[in-house]
């Protein structure tokens, strides 16, 4: 090796030897920051939540401190303090709003504090970080259903008044206990009815005891929209935005109470065929009269099996318009259907069978709202009519339709 060679290769090592002492020394250096507190999660968002960080520090000797907020780059966000003569014996303590030096809200994302040491003549990021999050959480109601049954296969679950609702939800924070509002969803605009709580915050659901104002809530359609907090103080439910709107509703929150349904047939029965209706009585027996529209005397009456389809000989005579009565356990319903005579009539008739039924309040996809051709989602058909008041009868059939089908 030439003596050129020996003099870089000495130099090498001994700086090798230097950067390892370097390094040594600056592991053992003294802590300049300790006691750090900072608020790990907070969302300046402006909701009265976790908008302001906290944060607090002691330096290990006195000195003139300049506080930074840096991003993963290191780059500086916000200057939090300049020239303070910070002492040993007093935390240093600040707050920061999650704004830019410009007034603008950070980015969500981790930053961290940097302190510089006038005095010392260096600088510290604190190892502890301050994340932005102002992403709310969006739970979602897997399912509803009744206490000790499965979920439906589709559509709502259905109850009697003040019949218990359980509730499966994902993405609950279990930071906190779940809160649940029940919205009304027909016969006016959504409106909240309800609350209740998860029973803890472990909890991935809850059960809402179908109760109204204290008493068993009246027949409709209802939704039950979760609530949960996250770390950071965001708040979310689903659906995002109340009072709910069709197509923004995630998962099966609905539920439809009612004490009784009928399903008539949507075409004319022949006179004297079987007329075929779909009662759902909630497991009970029911009796059932039929009556032609203005008639004030039934034209056949009889009982019915509970979960069993009602067939029925359609009454013979003249064409004309019925009404099914069905009465289970104080609650009634009536329904119309036609009846076509084989005989030709000179006045032909055109009744708005499939307006009733589009028009008519009924949740069939489970998501808590009435399907329903004014309100643009689709309808299942056929289906119960559940009518005003869940009696069954279309809106304006008693006082428009019925007399002029008695006139003619």
């Amino acid at each position: 090796m030439t003596l050129l060679g020996r003099v870089v290769f000495a130099l090498l090592v001994g700086a090798t030897f230097s950067a390892f002492f370097v390094a040594q020394r600056l592991r053992s250096a003294p802590t300049a920051i300790g006691e750090v507190k900072v608020m790990r999660f907070f969302s300046p968002n402006g909701d009265g939540r976790r908008d302001v960080a906290p944060v607090s520090f002691r330096v290990e000797k006195a000195d003139d401190i300049t506080v930074d907020v840096v991003n993963d780059a290191g780059e500086r966000v916000r200057r939090l303090a300049t020239a303070i003569a910070a002492r040993p014996d007093l935390p240093v303590s600040l707050s920061w709003n999650g704004r830019d030096d410009d007034g603008g809200r950070a980015a969500d994302g981790l930053y961290r504090l940097r302190v510089a040491l006038r005095r010392s003549g260096r600088s510290v990021v604190v190892p502890q970080g301050l994340r932005v999050d102002t992403t709310a959480p969006r739970p979602v109601i897997v399912r509803a259903r009744r206490p000790g049954q499965p979920p439906p296969q589709r559509g709502p679950v259905i109850v009697q008044p003040g019949e218990h609702v359980v509730v499966a939800v994902r993405r609950a924070t279990r930071l906190r206990r779940t809160r649940f509002a029940v919205w009304r969803t027909d016969g006016g605009a959504p409106r909240e009815v309800a609350r209740f709580r998860a029973p803890s915050k472990a909890s991935s659901g809850g059960e809402w005891d179908g109760l109204v104002a204290g008493a068993p809530a009246p027949a409709g359609t209802y939704m039950i929209v979760p609530t949960v907090q996250d770390k950071a103080g965001n708040r979310g439910s689903a659906p995002a935005e109340l009072p709910p709107q069709p197509g923004t509703v995630p998962g099966r929150p609905g539920v439809l109470v009612r004490r009784l349904a009928v399903q008539p047939p949507l075409e004319p029965v022949r006179a004297g065929q079987k007329a075929q209706f779909f009662v759902d009585s909630r497991g009970r027996p029911y009796r059932w009269s039929v009556r032609r529209v203005g008639g004030s005397r039934p034209v056949r009456k009889g009982a019915g099996k509970a979960d069993a389809p009602l067939a029925i000989p359609a009454p013979r005579g003249v064409s004309g318009a019925y009404l099914l009565e069905v009465r289970s356990a104080g609650a009634t319903a009536r329904v119309p259907f036609l009846v076509q005579s084989p005989e030709r009539q000179r006045i032909l008739v055109v009744l708005p069978a499939l307006s009733w039924l589009g028009e008519d309040a009924i949740d069939d996809d489970g998501d808590g709202l009435p399907n329903q051709l004014t309100n643009g989602t689709s309808v299942r058909v056929p289906r119960p009519l559940a009518g005003e008041g869940g009696g069954g009868l279309p809106a304006g059939f008693a006082e428009q339709q019925a007399p002029l089908l008695a006139f003619l």
